[in-house]
């Protein structure tokens, strides 16, 4: 009954103009780990960073954000209000570094510096395009 139900699904998303990889993607979007803990946004850090290919790779991205806000949930910095596991400063400029850096892909995740997801794809897309420095 699932598998028939799945494929009765999928045979209606894909009349509708939707590709089975978009259905797929709806079910299970791309590193989607909580954030519950510091292992739930290691996990997002690395599978963000494998999927892409920054310089350093996963390793280096989570000592970066160790060190930026200790992988802690809801950082902001006391002295001058950065925000989010990658502490963007201002905080008044991420909502443009979204719109910029944001990938079709990841559109599910919401326009919000203090959502752990949101702040790993953007810090690591500008990562990708442009490298480390502004955490230089």
């Amino acid at each position: 009954m699932g598998k028939y139900l799945t494929r009765v699904l999928l045979v209606s998303a894909m009349s509708c103009g939707l590709t089975a990889g978009s259905v797929a993607h709806a079910q299970n979007p791309e590193c989607r780990h909580g954030i519950e803990s510091q292992r739930a946004v290691k996990q997002t850090i690395w599978c963000v960073a494998n999927k892409l290919g920054i310089p350093g790779g996963p390793p280096k991205a989570v000592r970066i954000a160790r060190r930026e806000s200790g992988l802690g949930l809801d950082e902001s910095n006391s002295y001058g209000g950065a925000c989010g596991i990658f502490q963007h400063y201002p905080p008044s400029t991420f909502s443009s570094r979204y719109q910029t850096y944001m990938q079709r892909r990841w559109l599910r995740a919401p326009n919000n510096c203090f959502n752990d997801r949101t702040n790993i794809i953007v810090s690591l897309t500008m990562v990708n395009r442009g490298g480390w420095g502004p955490w230089s």
